[in-house]
């Protein structure tokens, strides 16, 4: 009886897991959700939505050691005693995302005991193989089941702790039966380290969203390499920052939201909008995704610069009271970013304040809006009874060009054309 119950725990565990993981190895998985950078850094400038994420598997492996007291009773026969070994426990994590994740490994290892009032027990086998999804870890809580084997008296042996990503150090307790009668309980600490861990390497790619969103960007950021040891759940791997620059690649103006990559992360899928007006040189919008003294570069064209028009206006005043001249200001095509330009009135033979009102302000083309819009000048009959001008002068587009010279001539006709000549 003895014998059998000193028997070892799940016979052919370690080649059952390796036939398992070449069947079974995983792929990444996604995990979906939103967020906005704002309540990340407190910006409202840009938002930044993350559209998915991929992550990492992780395959670790390193020496535990346990050691616990038993009690409780061997047929009629109460027992007390002691437990103490050395385990070594290899496995693989999938997660969905950087702190949730199920997976599967194997523990083999030798425990020596000793029972006070019944005799020294020959050494215990604790090797087993937990089944996929069996080990777990969710924010730094770390868990195992070794399954039950039925050909064996030792029961089901759970692990349960802490696994601390920065150092992966482990602990946490160890609990398993003899026979249903014999308790052992304990604590057990290790270094579940990564298995050939790979240097980090970040590859940013973007384009201008093509699905009736003007002006959003769709990043895209794969995350080569392993998990890497000695890092913060909280804090992010590599960071990708974003500028505006010039067909040299010099960055002009740094943006100010950044996109983190975070612990374990293999790839994510965002949406940058609500860009700021690029500077008047910028012709690119760079991405820099920084990890360690590592550091990649995109660059990413911006859509060509619209060209603002202005019409001219005519206008045949009424004899008493005022007529309006109403100049047309155009842009030729779609906005990724707000236009904005500046307009006022400037005299010709006509004069400000008596043949026509002073106006200044400034027009804003919305991304997404109307491509014309207008500008109406009053203007009243001269006593003088001759046709005069005026000019509506734009200046100052933060996004586009001006046409031309950027003015429109404002006719007052205080003479009619002749009639045409009588046929």
């Amino acid at each position: 009886m003895m014998t059998n119950m000193l028997a070892d725990l799940f016979r052919g565990a370690k080649d059952r897991l390796v036939g398992r993981r070449s069947a079974q190895r995983r792929q990444a998985k996604l995990g979906q959700r939103r967020l906005s950078m704002e309540s990340l850094e407190g910006r409202e400038l840009m938002a930044v939505a993350v559209l998915s994420r991929s992550w990492k598997e992780f395959e670790f492996t390193g020496p535990v050691v346990v050691s616990g007291n038993l009690s409780g009773k061997y047929g009629t026969q109460p027992v007390t005693g002691k437990f103490s070994g050395n385990l070594a426990i290899a496995g693989d994590m999938a997660y969905a995302g950087p702190s949730d994740a199920v997976g599967q490994g194997s523990t083999t290892g030798v425990v020596t005991s000793s029972v006070f009032g019944y005799g020294n027990l020959p050494t215990l086998n604790l090797s087993g193989t937990t089944e996929p999804g069996a080990m777990k870890e969710v924010a730094g809580k770390f868990s195992a089941v070794l399954p039950d084997d039925p050909d064996s008296p030792l029961g089901v042996v759970t692990l349960g702790g802490t696994l601390n990503t920065k150092d992966f150090k482990v602990s946490g307790t160890i609990n398993f039966t003899l026979s249903d009668t014999v308790k052992g309980s304990g604590k057990w600490s290790g270094t579940l380290a990564p298995v050939d861990p790979q240097p980090l390497v970040v590859t940013t790619t973007a384009a201008w969203d093509d699905a009736g969103k003007p002006g959003t960007v769709d990043v895209t950021i794969e995350a080569g390499g392993s998990v890497q040891k000695a890092v913060n759940r909280n804090v992010s791997v590599a960071n990708v920052t974003m500028y505006w620059g010039n067909d040299a690649g010099v960055k002009l103006k740094k943006l100010p939201d950044t996109i983190p990559l975070l612990w374990n992360q293999a790839g994510g899928s965002y949406e940058v909008s609500k860009l700021p007006v690029p500077p008047v040189q910028a012709t690119k919008l760079i991405f820099v995704s920084t990890y360690g003294t590592t550091a990649s570069t995109f660059m990413l064209d911006l859509p060509a610069r619209p060209t603002i028009e202005i019409s001219n206006a005519s206008v045949t005043p009424p004899a008493t009271g005022f007529g309006d001249a109403v100049f047309n200001v155009s842009i030729s095509g779609e906005t990724p970013f707000p236009v904005t330009v500046k307009y006022t009135t400037a005299n010709g033979t006509a004069v400000r304040g008596q043949d026509f009102t002073n106006r200044s302000g400034t027009l804003t083309f919305v991304p997404g809006g109307p491509l014309i819009q207008q500008i109406v000048i009053k203007v009243k009959k001269d006593t003088t009874l001759a046709n005069q001008d005026f000019y509506l002068q734009l200046s100052s587009p933060t996004w586009g060009v001006l046409s031309g010279t950027g003015r429109g001539i404002g006719s007052i006709i205080d003479i009619p054309p002749p009639p045409p000549p009588a046929t």
